[in-house]
């Protein structure tokens, strides 16, 4: 799996001058609010997710790497891993470039974030982890049933209502505000296991889905 892994970070190689700065750009443009700058966050670190999948795609990549002595088995596992570590390197650079960013920033824009910064607390870090995993987990076994194309159209078609209803809901019930709640009952130390836990236990039902489905997929 760690050689699946480094072949990934090979594959991008080429394509991190554009996705460094780029990464950079949006994240300044989301720093207008803290909502806006969170959903900004979360896209840019799902849209790295998904940009390795779409160059793999384009390359041809699964029938390549089914030639070569690994396991589909491996290949499934690399993609949770790469989902994993997008996820937590999305939550760093969501804390590093909202720090950077409101150092910089205008009087007028500091009125814009009021109380304390996303990153500055932990209900808000793991709010956004979960939120980057839980999309990613849900989509990955789409994707190996049906491939990037129509295993994207799937998942859109399936996902739309909760989708419309998580916009919906967001405007009152965030991620954050949810575990802030929660921690004021159960305390923060409870909450943060018991949301690992839960996404744990997603991930791995996810993955075991992604797993049957790949393993039955003509490639």
């Amino acid at each position: 799996m760690k050689a699946l892994i480094l072949k990934d970070l090979r594959v991008l190689r080429p394509y991190w001058w554009i996705i460094v700065p780029a990464h950079a750009l949006f994240s300044a443009n989301g720093i207008i609010s803290p909502e806006v700058f969170f959903a900004m966050s979360v896209v840019l670190a799902l849209a790295l997710t998904m940009a390795l999948l779409i160059i793999e795609w384009q390359q041809d990549a699964d029938r390549f790497v089914s030639s070569l002595p690994v396991s589909r088995s491996q290949v499934v596992h690399a993609r949770y891993a790469w989902a994993l570590g997008v996820a937590l390197c999305g939550t760093v650079l969501f804390a590093l470039y909202g720090r950077v960013l409101l150092a910089f920033a205008t009087p007028r824009l500091h009125e814009r974030w009021p109380g304390t910064p996303g990153w500055e607390s932990v209900e808000d870090l793991l709010g956004f982890f979960l939120v980057v995993w839980l999309v990613s987990v849900a989509y990955l076994p789409f994707y190996f049933r049906s491939g990037l194309g129509k295993g994207t159209w799937l998942f859109v078609a399936c996902a739309a209502p909760a989708i419309v209803g998580g916009a919906v809901l967001s405007r009152w019930l965030s991620p954050s505000w949810t575990l802030t709640a929660a921690a004021e009952v159960t305390g923060t130390a409870v909450t943060v296991v018991g949301a690992l836990v839960v996404a744990a236990v997603l991930g791995f039902l996810s993955l075991r889905l992604s797993l049957r489905f790949y393993d039955r997929r003509d490639l």
